[in-house]
Parts: structure tokens; sequence; C-alpha cells
């Protein structure tokens, strides 16, 4: 996980409760086993161990505002020629999605692919990442 991630946590409850998971927020700092949260002014502090990931949807991906094009993946224009596709890939086993960067310069189109087996927000966050694309995940 990295600092600006997406994730949810486990919240402490007392022996006879039921456990509580916030809300989605982003990892604002880590520390050797602990994480501070934070959505907006609201701050929680987690360990490591009680973070659980948030799983790529349609709904995720569409409402960051990828279009569905009917054959398993989204694309995004974010501008500057930049065109960003995600799907999966029928290569490998459900939970693989490919990135890649299309950038039109003059004639010429210029593709970048990060192909990976993920499941979970901050996995395709950090593909957009390596493939150098400035548009943030929001949920």
């Amino acid at each position: 996980m990295s600092i600006g991630d997406w994730v949810r946590a486990r919240m402490a409850k007392w022996d006879y409760d039921d456990l509580d998971i916030t809300p989605p927020m982003r990892i604002a700092e880590i520390s050797s086993d602990e994480v501070m949260l934070q959505l907006g002014s609201v701050k929680h502090y987690a360990f490591v161990d009680d973070l659980q990931p948030i799983p790529i949807t349609a709904e995720v991906l569409e409402k960051n505002g990828f279009v569905d094009n009917g054959k398993g993946q989204h694309f995004l224009k974010c501008g500057d020629g930049v065109t960003v596709r995600v799907g999966i890939s029928p290569l490998f086993h459900d939970g693989c999605w490919l990135v890649a960067t299309d950038k039109e310069v003059g004639e010429t189109i210029t593709t970048t692919c990060v192909l990976f087996n993920a499941k979970h927000v901050h996995e395709i966050q950090r593909a957009m990442r390596l493939a150098k694309v400035g548009k943030e995940i929001e949920l």
C-alpha cells in the first residue's frame, strides 16, 4: 500500500460488539505497523493488519469517467492526447487487468502497458501511477 491509496479498515471494538469497517479512506501516513487514514477532515488510525482493500468494480471505473465499451474494457480520455484503457484480459484468470495509455503526438500514437493481476482499487491506482497517468481515482 502507498500514500494516497484507497482502503477501508476494521475499527477496534469491545469483544461483545460486532466489528465495524470505516468508509473508503485514503492512506495519509504510514509508520512501521500503523497508518493514518483520512477522508476530508476525518482521520482514523489503524494497524496495517486491519486494512481491507476495496474491490475494482465497473461502478468505480464509471464514477471516475471511464466508459464501458461493452467488450470488457473501459476507456478514459485524460487530455493531452492520452487515453487510458482498463479491462479484464481474456488470456489470464479473472482479476487480470490491463492498463494501457495511448498518447497521440502528431500522427504517432505511443502505448504504455502495465499488465498485472489486480482485484482492488489500490492496485489499479499503482498501475496508473506506473503508466504516468495524472488521473486520481475517486470513490
